[in-house]
């Protein structure tokens, strides 16, 4: 819904055409973390690019990834190559050559039959064409000169590939001592987690220690090791606590009964977080533009660090027509003209979940390419607020 006032003096257009994406701690309003990339097609502990782009449209904003070698050498997303583990899982029949797949191998292996694995350029790449996506780290090993290596390996993938900037949005997770120096010697992440699935016998009150003292601002443990004592050893300190993996809603409920902050999950979605007293970490919140002495007042969504908007709340800015184009697949909007239905209104979803998907529809504006992104919320059409409000109101 649109709500328009006047201003009282002056022309301001309220937003830069290219905005910063500027955004807090990762766990900040994220309480679930996509375990193995999330669910896709019903299926959990993919790895896969489905996986990430499915767990992106239902709210996801913090995923968590494994990374294991291949025989020849390349750094791939997935969690192991035991013969009763990720092969069983991921319907794979085991190479003739051994456990370990070679790249070519790998890449040529679909996962659930129809899923694509992806080496780590491929997720970094995936991080750079979401820029609202962070990735946990799940390298396995404790081996300092292991860790070393792929670390390593990960920075300058993101540097040869122009995605630097990628490397904020990523979380190592660490599993001793030892791994911090390591990793912080070769890039100086901000955030980081301390999982504790390794430590058979942990002194809480001394990993508590060491991660305030690193600036670890983050803790993860098994959902058995979630009491009330352990949660506040490190709430004390000011560190936060998730819990690991928990896809029965009972079990989440008792852990954030417990003082975790957050869980790894495979099946547990933003928008379910409601049944457990929680608010979906995807809102809506309203915003203002103004122009021409008007302010304009828009329901929005953040989505790849842009404010998006329903196309048709813009009619209340511009008039203006559309229709699509089945051939082409692009919606023509024509300005000056009496708004009609789209069509795609008995395909709504009410339910408010807010799950998003890259739309490939092309809008053309009077017969322009406008070259902006659409994306469908709960099957309705988005488009980014500030290019189509510039759009709109220009001569």
């Amino acid at each position: 819904m649109i709500r328009k006032k006047l201003a009282f003096t002056g022309i301001l257009l309220a937003s830069a055409l290219l905005p910063t994406i500027c955004f807090g701690a990762w766990y900040e309003g994220n309480p679930l973390i996509a375990h193995a990339l999330g669910e896709s097609d019903g299926k959990i502990e993919l790895n896969s690019k489905e996986a990430f782009i499915e767990s992106w449209g239902r709210g996801y904003a913090v995923m968590e990834a494994d990374f294991m070698y291949t025989t020849d050498g390349v750094l791939v997303v997935r969690h192991d190559f035991d013969s009763d583990g990720s092969y069983y899982r991921l319907e794979q029949e085991i190479p003739s050559e051994g456990l370990v797949m070679n790249s070519s191998t790998y890449l040529n292996s679909k996962i659930v039959y129809e899923q694509t694995p992806m080496v780590a350029e491929d997720l970094i790449y995936l991080m750079a064409e979401y820029p609202d996506v962070y990735i946990v780290t799940d390298t396995k090993s404790t081996d300092l000169e292991l860790t070393k290596k792929m670390f390593t390996e990960i920075v300058k993938i993101c540097k040869t590939t122009g995605n630097e900037a990628v490397l904020d949005r990523l979380v190592p997770q660490i599993y001793t001592d030892g791994m911090f120096d390591v990793i912080n010697n070769i890039y100086e992440f901000p955030e980081w987690v301390y999982t504790l699935y390794l430590n058979y016998n942990p002194n809480y009150e001394q990993i508590a220690t060491f991660c305030n003292t690193k600036g670890i601002n983050t803790v993860a443990v098994s959902t058995e090791r979630v009491t009330t004592a352990t949660t506040a050893i490190f709430h004390n300190k000011g560190i936060k606590v998730y819990a690991h993996t928990i896809n029965r809603y009972l079990y989440a409920q008792d852990a954030f009964d417990k003082g975790a902050d957050g869980i790894y999950t495979d099946k547990i979605y933003p928008y379910e977080l409601e049944w457990l007293g929680l608010e979906n970490s995807r809102t809506i919140t309203t915003t203002t533009r103004s122009s021409g002495g008007t302010t304009y007042t828009y329901d929005v969504i953040s989505l790849l660090g842009v404010d998006y908007v329903k196309l048709r709340d813009m009619t209340d800015t511009a008039r203006f027509m559309v229709t699509y184009d089945v051939g082409n697949n692009a919606l023509n909007i024509l300005k000056n003209r009496m708004f009609t239905t789209i069509g795609n209104e008995m395909f709504l979803q009410e339910d408010g979940n807010l799950v998003t998907e890259k739309s490939d529809i092309t809008l053309i504006g009077d017969g322009v390419d406008l070259d902006m992104q659409v994306i469908m919320v709960d099957n309705e059409i988005y488009v980014p607020l500030d290019e189509m409000f510039v759009w709109l109101l220009k001569g």
